[in-house]
Formats: structure tokens, C-alpha cells, sequence
């Protein structure tokens, strides 16, 4: 059982570590974990107050409260067997809009508390929807109206003026949680940068390539489509650092990385390795394109005027995905084929 519990668990949290978002494994961890905690309390609490419902004759809304209740229960087990999280939230919200209205419906104007409950929805929806929370909210206070009205004009004389203050206190409400997630997102946005990028070139750094490189490995085989690898090392970097100094070779790093750019897909991906020495993942290319590239870009490197006494030029060592391949091996081969170009006259792209 304990066995079965820690692969439920790992198998939910996976759902969260999205290939668009990179974000660090413990804090998806801890996401996932809180939002697993909380889908059961939401059960327990919906089948609660439809059992009250269910007394004070509140069918309707009864029954959507225990259907909620038990969505809630086997959102998890929904979430692995569907794998759409989107799909998934959209259920719950629109489960939990239609108890809202159909409580208010039944209940208003004689018991306005159900008012109170509407300010859950915003809330909700943010949390489930991120940003496009805002379209749920406006969405549901749109339905939420149009009911009122309904109700209205069976019930002619009915004085609707207390929802003012509800209307208000949503409204409010939704503009907070809207202004809130703008900031988060911003500040999300800007940690991610500093978590995946080197801060010198603008450059991938090695943390987060390693995650890309699985990635791309991986849909390389699944799709059956060319990967390519291109480590290449600036030449005698250490002479530009001991004799001009360390801001002129930080200059050096950073042109040679904006050289490169120029010569990159979308698709591509390119690394600042370490120290002088960077990485390029080629998609959608076998090696000998991948040796064409990297001419290219030696040529481009020897050619610029780096305000230096002497031209810099950079040794490439290329190879692409073979079928029995693994991470470690395909960088072995490429590190052996920059290993040979340094050792062999520098300034030269060797394929392995």
C-alpha cells in the first residue's frame, strides 16, 4: 500500500512539471502536494453542506454539492487517467458556478447569505486558471446576473438592491487576486530568468540545458527526427584574460554568444557550457548540417574584430544522436571530437 500511495504521488506530481514552464522540481513538488491536500478537503466540505442542503430541501443544490463532492474525491485519480489539467479545472469551476447560482436561485432574497459564497469564485478561479481566472470571474457574474434577472421577472416586486454590496465586494475582490497574479507572474517570470540564464551571455545555462537536453532527446526518439551536438571552445581564452584582463575576456564571451545567435533557429538551443566553452543543440539536424553550421559560425568568430591585437578563434567538436545513445555518451563524443580539434591546430570543427 505504501508502495501504491508514493506512486500516485509521483505519478500526480509529474502532471505539474510542464516542459513550457520550467520550474525547479521541490517547488512543483509542493504544488502538486498542497493541491492533492486540498482536493479532499474541498470533498469533505461539499458533501457537508449537501447533506445540510439535502435537510432543508435544498435538492437541487444537494445534488450538485455531492457530485462535487465526489469530482473533488477523484480529481487526482481523474487527473492520471486523463492527463488534462485543463480540462480537469474547467470541470471543477463549472461545477462549483453552477452551485452558486442554483443556491442563490433557491435561496435569495429570503437567505442572502449565499452572497457571502459568491467572493469563493474568483478565488477559485485564479487558483485553478492562473491569470485567465479574470474571463471565469466575469464569466460567472454574467450568469450569475442573467438568473437574478430571471428570477426577477417571475417574481415581480422582488427588491434586488441588496446585491449592490455583493457586486461590489466581487468586483473588489477579483481586482486584488487579478493585480496579485499580475505581480507573481511578473516576478515569476524575471526568476526564471535568473534560475535558467547565465547572467554574462544571456545564454542558457548548464542548470537548466540539462533539462532541455533530456527533453530533446527524447522527443528526437519518440518523433524519429535528427539531433545535433556542437561544443565548441574559445582558443587561448586565458592569454585574452591574463593580458587584458577580465572584463575585456567578458566581452569576448558575450560577443561570441550574440555571433552565434545570429546564425541559430528558434528551434536551437545554445549553452554557455562553462567558462569559455558553449554548447549547441541542433534539432531537426543530422551532422553533417550540424558541421556546416558550426563552419559557419567558426568562420564568423575568426572574422570579427574583437579590438584584440590578435583574432580569437574557437575549436567545434560535433556529433549527433545515435540509436543506442544516452545523455552522458552522446557528450562524450562531442567533448572527444573538441578534445581532438584543440589537440590537432585549433581553430577547426572535427565530427564524430
Amino acid at each position: 500500500m505504501k508502495e501504491i500511495i508514493k506512486r500516485f504521488i509521483k505519478n500526480f506530481i509529474a502532471l505539474f512539471e510542464t516542459e513550457k514552464d520550467y520550474t525547479p522540481s521541490p517547488l512543483v513538488s509542493y504544488k502538486a502536494v498542497i493541491l492533492l491536500i486540498l482536493t479532499f478537503l474541498s470533498s469533505i466540505v461539499f458533501l457537508f453542506y449537501g447533506y445540510i442542503d439535502f435537510q432543508e430541501g435544498d435538492k437541487i443544490t444537494g445534488y450538485l454539492e455531492i457530485f462535487l463532492a465526489i469530482i473533488c474525491f477523484l480529481n487526482p485519480f481523474l487527473l492520471i487517467m486523463v492527463r488534462n489539467i485543463n480540462f480537469i479545472t474547467s470541470l471543477n469551476l463549472s461545477l462549483i458556478g453552477a452551485i452558486f447560482i442554483s443556491a442563490a436561485f433557491e435561496e435569495l432574497p429570503e437567505d442572502i447569505s449565499s452572497l457571502i459564497w459568491i467572493n469563493v469564485y474568483p478565488v477559485a478561479s485564479f487558483i485553478l486558471k492562473g491569470k485567465r481566472g479574470i474571463v471565469w470571474s466575469f464569466g460567472f457574474l454574467f450568469l450569475f446576473s442573467v438568473v437574478i434577472v430571471l428570477k426577477d421577472i417571475f417574481n415581480k416586486g422582488v427588491d434586488y438592491s441588496y446585491l449592490s454590496d455583493a457586486y461590489f465586494s466581487y468586483l473588489l475582490i477579483l481586482l486584488i487576486i487579478y493585480f496579485y497574479e499580475e505581480i507573481y507572474d511578473r516576478s515569476k517570470k524575471s526568476w526564471k530568468k535568473l534560475a535558467t540564464t547565465d547572467k554574462l551571455t544571456d545564454c542558457i545555462n548548464r542548470y537548466a540545458f540539462e533539462d532541455t537536453l533530456n527533453r530533446e532527446v527524447e522527443r528526437a526518439r519518440k518523433y524519429s527526427y535528427s539531433l545535433s551536438m556542437i561544443l565548441f571552445d574559445l582558443d587561448n581564452f586565458k592569454e585574452i584574460n591574463d593580458n587584458h584582463g577580465h572584463l575585456k575576456g567578458d566581452e569576448v564571451l558575450k560577443m561570441t554568444a550574440d555571433i552565434v545567435r545570429t546564425h541559430l533557429r528558434k528551434t536551437d538551443f545554445l549553452c554557455r557550457w562553462g567558462g569559455e566553452e558553449f554548447l549547441i543543440l541542433a534539432t531537426y539536424t543530422d551532422k553533417r548540417q550540424a558541421f556546416r553550421l558550426a563552419e559557419r559560425i567558426r568562420k564568423a568568430i575568426e572574422s570579427t574584430d574583437f579590438g584584440l591585437p590578435f583574432r580569437v578563434t574557437a575549436s567545434f567538436g560535433v556529433t549527433d544522436l545515435e540509436e543506442d545513445d544516452d545523455i552522458d555518451s552522446l557528450l562524450a563524443r562531442a567533448d572527444k571530437a573538441l578534445y581532438e580539434a584543440k589537440n590537432t591546430g585549433k581553430n577547426k570543427v572535427i565530427v564524430k
